[in-house]
């Protein structure tokens, strides 16, 4: 039998080794834990990074939480609008454009539906052929075929822009595109589809102006601003200013935590970019839903009338906007005189 004292080294020997071998695995513990905390990390911020991509970007068409079908009645909509009239022939009368692409509806100002735009964009069309123009329907593929469209884009997309119900602002990006669109097709007349003839087209598809950049829509406060809601110019024209937008949105945005092609047309206002003329009414502006004889006075001299989305009763009404327009030019064109052709 082995003396006490060689036992008592041994036992002691064996509670260390057991106290290492402990300590050992808790380390390999805390090191495989750590690593696995920074692995989660690592993808968790890569997903905020992909999420925050995605919402910044406007050809991301639809939302996270689509589905296929979203897709298909998407696509549906964008082919029924864009669709030109065939009851004109091409060539025969002066084009107006005007310009939409599909977004989510969360995205969108008070939530539009796609019915209330559609049935919009569709008396829009009348309107303007009406008027003895041929209405066409642009959309991001037709800015995507301008020549500088993706060096426009990158630069575009550095520019904050303000959120819409919480979310980055598509919308917004899509009113700076929608000028390359306009100068892809060979420029010309454009009008937000919120803005209705009040004279009859030119008889001549020739622009204004020796197809130098002109603003119809005047806003008044402040001065000498235009808000593009009815331009023409020719293509280069329209590059031109896309260009001038773009630049001013770099300088500014930042500055004021978001921006838009709207404040950037306040910003060169006094910059000799684009020429102003005060041709459209502001709807908002009409005492009453119906024109009559007395308000005739408001709508002397102007070529066109807007009817923006503050002009109707929230959401519930929107789809009843046509109806509302409709009733408007029929009395105005019973009551007013017609202005001359832009």
């Amino acid at each position: 039998m082995p003396p006490r004292n060689i036992r008592r080294n041994h036992s002691s020997r064996r509670r260390n080794s057991d106290e290492l071998s402990d300590q050992y695995g808790n380390f390999r513990n805390y090191f495989y834990s750590a690593i696995l905390a920074t692995f989660c990390f690592v993808m968790f911020r890569e997903f905020l990074l992909m999420r925050k991509a995605h919402a910044n970007n406007p050809l991301t068409l639809i939302g996270k939480d689509s589905a296929s079908d979203i897709y298909q009645k998407r696509a549906e909509l964008m082919e029924r609008l864009t669709k030109r009239d065939t009851s004109i022939e091409h060539g025969s009368r002066p084009v107006m454009y005007t310009f939409f692409e599909w977004i989510h509806p969360r995205e969108r100002e008070m939530g539009v539906p796609d019915d209330a735009s559609e049935s919009f964009i569709i008396e829009w069309k009348a309107a303007w052929k009406a008027a003895g123009w041929e209405p066409i329907v642009l959309s991001l593929a037709n800015a995507k075929k301008h020549p500088q469209f993706d060096k426009f884009y990158e630069r575009l997309m550095k520019i904050p822009m303000p959120d819409i119900n919480g979310y980055p602002s598509r919308l917004n990006r899509l009113t700076y595109l929608r000028w390359l669109a306009v100068a892809a097709v060979g420029g010309g007349f454009m009008s937000d589809y919120d803005v209705f003839p009040l004279s009859q087209a030119p008889k001549t598809s020739d622009l204004p102006y020796q197809g130098k950049f002109s603003v119809f829509c005047k806003l008044h406060q402040p001065t000498n601003a235009g808000v593009p809601c009815l331009m023409s110019g020719n293509a280069n024209e329209w590059t031109r200013v896309a260009m001038a937008l773009l630049e001013s949105g770099e300088l500014n945005g930042n500055v004021r935590k978001g921006w838009s092609d709207m404040l950037a047309m306040i910003d060169l206002r006094n910059s000799g970019t684009y020429s102003l003329y005060d041709r459209v009414f502001h709807g908002n502006e009409m005492p009453t839903p119906v024109a009559s004889a007395d308000e005739c006075k408001l709508l002397e001299g102007k070529n066109a009338i807007r009817f923006p989305l503050s002009r109707f009763p929230p959401k519930g009404a929107l789809i009843d906007r046509p109806i509302m327009i409709r009733r408007f030019l029929g009395s105005w064109s019973k009551s007013c005189t017609p202005a001359g052709q832009l």
